[in-house]
């Protein structure tokens, strides 16, 4: 029975051998024959011949830089484990982008043209450094709401500098050198075509929707993974890991511009002030007096919230410091932890430190409004 099963698995391997020698041989007599090899080389040089007429290949050196910026991006991003680097839809919004700088540069009036090409690769080259140096440094891609914070960051800078993965000082030289041979190698027959232009922006806008159609629907009922949720992550576009995993950098930088500059903040009408600036005034405060009342008054308070923990882990043996902690001070055994969405916890801290409840929106009060104001 052994030696059957034997003989079996050697006459497979003998088979699978005898099959690709066959088809091995018959590639390398392909080759070696003189006619063959010859149409090979002029159907290389035809086609060759073709890209430089119509000036394809520089066409693709011009879109080389943008193409490593991007992949360079979601690769060194890789670990966030949100969103693969080869699916499609970073890749479709990249690739409308790239469509629409090229488009530009090379269908406007020449004396423009390497101007407005160079205005587009330096500044998402600066782009590209800023997110991979903060991304190597803090975990986190960059955001432009961080820019109200870049003053407490300078003291960090050469830090960063000195933290950043080695390939992204790399592929920096890589890009600078790509450019520089793109701008030497820019194609000449360039002319204003207002047509083109046109036929660019459809294309643009077109790949642009489909991208954002591969997003899927977004869900705003209350469910577990809302949060994970593509279109969600795109529609809030407050995770900027996710978001960037997401998107690419090219709609990353655009949407993140226009979400925290452009887009349209929801604005309390004058009635609505009014009111609230009456419900929150100290007129309207009520204070009963009770055996702690004055307790505290002109000492430091420490206020301790935990994530969740049982009761029986409290003990001197277990957590001494939290447990002499908790028998010295006032134990708040009767709080109410409001949950309407996002997490009891996270509602709990939000009324600790501002004093009222968060809005009864499901899941859009932890991942829509953490980057409002809350003045009252």
């Amino acid at each position: 029975m052994v030696v059957k099963i034997k003989n079996r698995v050697i006459q497979k391997t003998n088979t699978a051998k005898g099959f690709f020698a066959k088809y091995w041989q018959e590639v390398v007599l392909f080759f070696k024959e003189k006619d063959k090899m010859n149409k090979i080389k002029k159907l290389l040089k035809k086609i060759w011949k073709y890209l430089l007429k119509h000036d394809v290949y520089n066409i693709l050196l011009l879109a080389s830089p943008f193409i490593i910026m991007d992949l360079a991006t979601r690769i060194f991003g890789n670990s966030i484990g949100y969103y693969s680097v080869f699916r499609i839809t970073p890749r479709l919004f990249s690739l409308a982008y790239i469509i629409l700088f090229i488009g530009i540069s090379l269908n406007i009036k020449k004396k423009y043209s390497k101007f407005i090409y160079s205005l587009f690769f330096f500044f998402f080259f600066v782009m590209f450094t800023v997110q991979n140096i903060y991304f190597s440094t803090m975990g986190n891609f960059f955001g432009f709401s961080l820019m109200a914070l870049a003053g407490e960051g300078s003291d960090y800078f050469l830090d960063a500098l000195r933290n950043t993965n080695i390939l992204v000082y790399i592929v920096i030289i890589l890009l600078i050198i790509n450019y520089v041979i793109a701008i030497k190698r820019f194609p000449k027959n360039i002319s204003y075509n207002k047509k083109k232009l046109k036929y660019i922006v459809i294309v643009f806008i077109s790949l642009h929707i489909i991208s954002k159609m591969f997003l899927g629907f977004g869900n705003f009922e209350l469910t577990w993974d809302t949060w994970r949720n593509p279109r969600n992550v795109y529609d809030n576009f407050n995770d900027s890991n996710k978001c960037m995993s997401l998107t690419g950098l090219y709609e990353y930088t655009v949407r993140d511009f226009y979400v925290t500059y452009i887009k349209r903040s929801e604005t309390k009408t004058d009635t609505e002030s009014n009111f609230l600036s009456d419900v929150f005034s100290s007129k309207n405060d009520k204070f009963n007096k009770n055996k702690y009342t004055g307790k505290l008054k002109g000492k430091n308070v420490i206020f301790l919230q935990l994530e969740g923990i049982d009761n029986w882990l409290f003990t001197k043996e277990i957590m001494p410091n939290t447990y002499s902690l908790l028998n010295n001070s006032i134990n708040f055994t009767n709080h109410y932890s409001f949950y309407n969405g996002g997490g009891s916890t996270f509602n709990s801290e939000f009324m600790v430190n501002v004093g009222y409840t968060t809005p009864y929106t499901f899941p859009m009060n932890a991942y829509t409004l953490n980057k409002n104001d809350f003045p009252y």
